[in-house]
């Protein structure tokens, strides 16, 4: 049930991301409409300079006018699936432990439906890596002197999807679509330690790109020490730092840690 809930989400995550480009695409062509050009060149003058070190302004805007809204959804679907899977530990008679909303929420940076300013989702919307990148080839191209068509056509691959994902719908099918799994399994791991449990099921189906790791354990029912071992063994996709109990197959799985019952 969490991973066909995990799955149905990701799919909803990459409309609202489909949106968003679009929407970011628009206020940084609007952006870099002002630059000065010498016919067909960007200007290397004080002016190109100034407008560079402004563009922050384009993520503040993004910000306020619809990238708040994306982690209001994000939050209220990461709580939905903490709730389901207390839900799910109830069902098969193992007690929560009573707290795991609040934790979930406080471990986001969601509370009370509102994003909390510094917390996870809010850090998450400033786009400091998206930032970082799109200021510094706006000051290499005026200092460079790049063709205007050069420049437009080398900055709306960072914003906007074509032949290749773009840099912004990579960075939150990354750090947004993975938060959902991860919290639910932070939490399915909480209560599976207060209760002493010991074995699970690695639950979901197969896709036709599913990694050869989930594709050999998908469906089988594990222990402890077998998830200690995988955190040992490289599979390409996997998270780094996390263990498996947690980020289960890695990037953008579908898996979901189905905690079982002692008998």
């Amino acid at each position: 049930m969490t991973s066909k809930y995990i799955e149905d989400t990701f799919a909803e995550l990459e409309a609202q991301v489909s949106g968003i480009e679009s929407d970011m695409d628009s206020l940084v062509s609007d952006y870099l409409s002002d630059f000065a050009i010498d016919d067909t060149t960007l200007k290397n003058i004080s002016d190109n300079y100034s407008l560079a070190n402004k563009s922050d302004r384009v993520f503040d805007d993004a910000y306020k006018t619809f990238i708040a809204a994306f982690l209001i959804f994000l939050g209220k679907k990461i709580i939905d699936g903490v709730t389901m899977t207390i839900a799910d530990f109830s069902s098969k008679g193992i007690k929560p432990v009573g707290n795991e909303v609040k934790l979930a929420g406080k471990m986001i940076g969601f509370v009370e439906g509102k994003i909390v300013k510094g917390g996870y989702l809010d850090q998450l919307g400033r786009m400091g890596v998206l930032r970082q990148k799109f200021h510094d080839y706006i000051i290499k191209s005026v200092s460079t002197g790049q063709k205007f068509n050069l420049f437009m056509r080398n900055v709306h691959p960072l914003f906007k999807s074509g032949d290749k994902e773009s840099m912004l719908a990579s960075y939150y099918r990354r750090y947004a679509y993975d938060s959902v799994a991860q919290a639910m399994n932070i939490v399915a791991l909480y209560i599976a330690d207060e209760r002493g449990l010991t074995h699970f099921l690695y639950e979901g189906g197969l896709v036709k790109d599913s990694r050869p790791f989930c594709r050999a354990h998908a469906g089988g029912i594990y222990t402890r020490t077998d998830a200690k071992r995988f955190d040992g063994i490289y599979w390409k996709g996997k998270i780094p730092d996390l263990p498996f109990l947690v980020a289960v197959g890695g990037y953008n799985c579908m898996h979901s840690i189905n905690w079982l019952a002692n008998e």
